[in-house]
């Protein structure tokens, strides 16, 4: 039987969009909402998720 670990649960989205950056760039970014989260973290930049992985870990 399969059980979901402890932890933050991970949802994958993909943005059709594209970014919306200061020079205008338009490229596709995969998100993921992490639980706990203020907002969707792009999977592109993995720092973002150990700061709030780090931030979880110091508050328990």
């Amino acid at each position: 039987m399969l059980t979901t670990p402890p932890g933050p649960k991970f949802v994958k989205s993909t943005d059709q969009s594209g970014a919306k950056s200061g020079d205008h760039t338009h490229a596709s970014w995969d998100y993921v909402a992490i639980e706990g989260a203020s907002d969707w973290v792009p999977l592109e930049q993995p720092e973002r998720i150990a700061a709030l992985i780090a931030s979880w870990a110091a508050r328990t």
